[in-house]
């Protein structure tokens, strides 16, 4: 092979300035998960010993989940760790009396993992585009930016969504349903274009992996057209998966000691109730930023009306034979 001329080349030096990170990327965040092969091991480890065998049962909530759940994916996402090796894992635990349930449900979670991955990598313009195409013309690109800033900053006046995210800048991890209900808020409730969001939240998850992230992002959003439309109801979400308010209070401290139930709807505080648990007069939590359940109806009509144009339709029938496996 031959050798490149160096002497009669025009290649000049660079000056290339020392990349200085941010002292953010620096100072270690005690409510983040540590990184590194030797931590994932720890992990995965004390999954089994223990802290997942009721995983099944409480992985809906924000508040048990961050126990009960193997919390694992920052360690896939970033290659500590790999999913055949989990995977083993689990098989070698599989026969282990009272976990089967857990396990069953586990399993079932990574192979969804790699179903989406593959979805993505097939087709991968849904990181912009709508994988339904017939959803495109149809989609608000008003972009609300007020709204869609007051979702970012967990200032939209509803308890449990606010929660959520402020718990995500702090700590880069939410269970599932909770996900699931911050896209649908936004997109639904909220009525903004799914790309008004997706890379916030690729930016605050300490576990984003775009092929999970971008067709789940979708499927809540619902401009699929194969899957179930969801429209979550963050109240409630909020009495069924923190019935007690201990997650919201810990991070909505301006309602610390607003009781249940009247935590889950803040805005129907009486003059006097106010006073009583210190909530202040310009709360956002007197007067969110929008009707919940009036949006909650434009949404579904929306929604349904968009889901039978035969634009739609057609495109459905494109993603179910081109994703779906139809025979063995």
């Amino acid at each position: 092979m031959c050798q490149p001329d160096i002497e009669r080349s025009n290649l000049l030096p660079v000056d290339i300035e020392e990349f200085q990170p941010p002292q953010s990327w620096l100072t270690k965040n005690p409510n983040m998960q540590s990184g590194g092969a030797s931590h994932a091991w720890q992990c995965l480890n004390s999954f089994f010993e223990a802290r997942g065998q009721d995983y099944y049962r409480k992985l809906s909530s924000p508040e048990t989940a961050t126990q009960a759940c193997s919390r694992m994916s920052a360690y896939l996402a970033w290659g500590n760790i790999s999913l055949r090796e989990m995977y083993h894992q689990v098989l070698l635990h599989w026969n282990t009396r009272g976990w089967r349930r857990s396990l069953v449900a586990l399993s079932s979670r990574l192979h969804w993992h790699c179903h989406f991955i593959q979805k993505f990598e097939s087709e991968s313009r849904m990181e912009s585009q709508c994988l339904n195409r017939g959803y495109e013309p149809l989609l608000d690109t008003n972009h609300n930016q007020r709204l869609v800033e007051a979702w970012k900053s967990g200032r939209t006046g509803f308890p449990l969504v606010d929660a959520c995210m402020r718990s995500l800048e702090q700590t880069g991890y939410l269970n599932f349903r909770m996900r699931a209900m911050l896209v649908s808020f936004l997109t639904h409730h909220l009525n903004c274009d799914w790309r008004d969001g997706v890379h916030h939240l690729a930016r605050v998850f300490l576990d984003f992996e775009p092929g999970i992230h971008y067709p789940q992002f979708q499927m809540q959003a619902g401009v699929t057209g194969i899957n179930t439309i969801r429209i979550y109801n963050p109240t409630k979400q909020a009495i069924d998966q923190d019935p007690d308010g201990t997650f919201i209070k810990r991070w909505i401290p301006e309602l610390a000691e607003v009781p249940v139930p009247l935590l889950f709807e803040p805005w129907k505080l009486t003059p006097m109730e106010q006073q009583m648990y210190g909530i202040a007069e310009d709360s956002i939590y007197l007067s969110p930023i929008i009707d919940l359940k009036q949006a909650a109806k434009e949404a579904r009509d929306r929604l349904w009306a968009w889901r039978k144009l035969p634009s739609v339709r057609q495109e459905a029938d494109r993603i179910l034979a081109r994703h779906v496996r139809t025979g063995t």
